[in-house]
């Protein structure tokens, strides 16, 4: 499963979670509906700011959007970052830049 599809079914499972409408989510984070309805769908990347917007609305973390919490020890960290590392350089600078935006916004 690519990452467009992880990110667009935990947004539909947040809204649905909190019994909310794909119109009212979008009202809620200034979104047309449709756009809101193209992530969901997995038709087109949120951008950063939108989905910040989310996890703001919603009340959670970057890290528990995505559940970070599976490296549990220096192993995993290592495979990890290795495997980050080597998707990240298939990327160009204007991904880089907005991955950038997403790491630094986790606390």
């Amino acid at each position: 499963m690519d990452i467009r599809c992880v990110i667009s079914q935990k947004i539909k499972l947040l809204r649905e979670e909190h019994n909310m409408s794909q119109e009212e989510l979008a009202y809620q984070i200034n979104l047309h509906p449709g756009s809101l309805s193209k992530i969901e769908n997995g038709k087109v990347f949120i951008t950063i700011q939108n989905l910040i917007k989310i996890c703001n609305f919603f009340n959670i973390s970057i890290r528990e959007f995505f559940n970070v919490n599976l490296i549990d020890n220096d192993s995993n960290k290592r495979d990890v970052i290795t495997e980050i590392i080597a998707e990240l350089q298939e990327k160009d600078l204007e991904h880089l830049k907005l991955i950038y935006t997403l790491v630094k916004s986790i606390k």
